[in-house]
């Protein structure tokens, strides 16, 4: 969704930034929401809740852009944002691998401190 969208809009609603046809504004309902009973900007690190038409689901990849980080990102290619995505998901493996690591060391080391003692 982007400004000039009249169809979609953004409206704060009992607690909660929520995604919906402008047709539905003021009437509780919506495809997605994120909770933030401040300002919009403010929402920016939290996770939404997309309804996939049969359950809510927390959608980290669901991002709030806002000022330049909205502009940078509406400019980008397809094969930029596929680029990030990918990016993104092997810096999450990394961290994953570096903790696995990490659990298997302490591990061995409380094995031979054991052994020692």
């Amino acid at each position: 969704m982007k400004r000039g969208d009249d169809k979609t809009c953004i409206e704060h609603h009992d607690g909660d930034w929520e995604v919906k046809p402008v047709a539905d504004k003021g009437i509780d309902g919506c495809s997605g929401y994120v909770i933030g009973d401040c300002a919009l900007e403010d929402c920016v690190s939290r996770i939404w809740c997309v309804h996939d038409g049969e359950k809510w689901i927390d959608q980290s990849d669901v991002v709030l852009l806002v000022g330049t980080d909205a502009v940078t990102e509406f400019e980008k290619s397809p094969e930029d944002r596929a680029r990030e995505k990918a990016d993104k998901a092997a810096a999450v493996i990394a961290a994953a691998d570096a903790d696995a690591k990490a659990k298997i060391l302490a591990d061995a080391r409380a094995a031979v401190s054991d052994q020692v003692m």
